[in-house]
């Protein structure tokens, strides 16, 4: 009697988008020129500098974004290349 063997069907990805409002952490410190360099200690290797503190509050919110962005991509090619065989 032969028995029949199934390969089992590809997984279904389906992307989700969602918005999420985030709060970290940001340390300016001023420099001696009067500016100001920024680090998010939450985020490995997410930086940024300004002019002013209002220009530091500009850049930290589009570095930690851009970083999100990219550690979601990265993730995400990471996941998919789990899923092929």
């Amino acid at each position: 009697m032969a028995t029949d063997v199934k390969t089992p069907a590809a997984p279904v990805v389906v992307p989700v988008t969602v918005a999420v409002q985030v709060w970290v952490k940001a340390l300016a410190v001023r420099e001696a020129d009067g500016g100001y360099s920024v680090v998010v200690p939450a985020l490995p290797g997410c930086g940024t500098e300004g002019d002013d503190i209002d220009d530091v509050q500009k850049n930290v919110i589009e570095a930690v974004e851009g970083w999100l962005e990219c550690q979601h991509d990265e993730r995400r090619c990471e996941a998919l290349q789990s899923l092929l065989p």
